[in-house]
């Protein structure tokens, strides 16, 4: 074999081992919460294949069968990019109306991306061990209920995020409708980290009994809510839900989505019928006259308990305050699900009714 041709191969090689172990990874993070059967189809042929192309290795006949093992998983992965498949009571629509204008939302579930991100980020110091104890297996849980409630996971905006792809002129955005009465809808913030559907629909899940709507708009990574960018795009929300014959909505936020709930509660008065601040705050230069609720982790390293009390502090509201801690870190609208929830739940019961 010439020159050239060693080094192709050496270097093929190489790819081909690096392909195995992220195959390997993904194949593992999807098998733990369910997943399209396209997906599912794909990441076995191209885990088979893979194992095959290994064993094939002293005959020769590695590159054959990896091309082989990816021609297969792109095919059933573009079944599954171009026929998403409908979700009971989710839309994740482009905010013009149209569908999610990058289609590589599409491919790789956000479960897949999530809980393998969890492992990646604690070894990157992103995530604390503390944080990260129970994590993964809370997310694996909440995904599967996802999909056992919707029919499956749908697509999520997050790819687009990190690509820079979310502006005031045009942004993904997630809409839950929970077949609720009456007219009362919700508006929710992301956090650092981009427009997860999972908590996005933890919150509508949370409130399915009073809210009909629960929206939740895609800014950028770092959740700049109370930026010029980040104002017009929940201003287009509201005129959106008002379109609708909605009710002044509720504002939640979540972690830096909180900050920005914070900020745009005073910044946009009369807009919003309640805010509730989850895991994050920030303090007030004003009095916004609106019940506020104040949800945070006993162990949250992020937004510890006394900021939150400091910055509640701040809060003069005609609506009446309402703290609740709750006894989890930073990632308790995963791993504290449930009092999570039944904390919303029973703030928003004591809310004025409206017509």
């Amino acid at each position: 074999m010439s020159e050239a041709g060693q080094s192709r191969s050496t270097l093929f090689k190489a790819l081909h081992g690096l392909g195995l172990l992220v195959a390997w990874a993904i194949l593992a993070a999807a098998v733990s919460v369910r997943q399209p059967l396209a997906w599912r189809c794909a990441l076995l042929l191209l885990g088979l294949g893979h194992v095959a192309a290994v064993w094939a290795l002293v005959a020769g006949r590695t590159q054959k069968l990896t091309l082989l093992s990816f021609s297969l998983a792109a095919l059933l992965l573009g079944v599954h990019v171009a026929f998403p498949g409908e979700f009971r009571g989710i839309q994740v629509r482009s905010s013009a109306g149209g569908p999610l204008r990058n289609w590589t939302n599409r491919l790789v579930p956000e479960s897949t991306a999530t809980v393998l991100a969890v492992p990646l980020l604690t070894l990157g110091g992103v995530i604390s061990p503390t944080e990260a104890e129970g994590f993964s297996s809370a997310l694996r849980q909440e995904y599967t209920r996802l999909s056992e409630a919707v029919g499956g996971v749908p697509p999520t905006p997050l790819i687009t995020t990190f690509t820079g792809g979310q502006s005031s002129q045009a942004f993904d955005v997630v809409t839950i409708r929970t077949g609720a009465s009456g007219r009362d809808s919700a508006i929710m913030l992301h956090g650092f980290g981009g427009n997860w559907l999972l908590l996005c629909w933890l919150v509508a899940d949370a409130l399915r009994d009073s809210v009909s709507v629960t929206v939740c708009p895609s800014s950028a990574v770092g959740a700049p809510w109370g930026s010029h960018d980040g104002r017009q795009t929940v201003l287009s929300i509201i005129r959106r839900l008002r379109d609708e014959g909605l009710n002044e909505p509720l504002l939640i936020g979540l972690s830096a989505g909180a900050v920005g709930a914070s900020e745009l509660s005073q910044e946009l008065p009369g807009e919003f019928r309640a805010a509730a601040l989850l895991f994050g705050a920030a303090t007030f230069r004003s009095t916004p006259h609106l019940p506020t609720l104040y949800v945070y982790g006993s162990q949250d390293e992020r937004f510890p308990v006394d900021f939150i009390l400091e910055a509640a502090s701040t809060h003069r509201s005609a609506g009446g305050i309402t703290r609740r801690e709750i006894q989890s870190t930073h990632f308790g609208l995963v791993t504290a699900r449930k009092e999570v929830q039944a904390a919303l739940r029973a703030w928003v019961e004591t809310l004025p009714r409206t017509p």
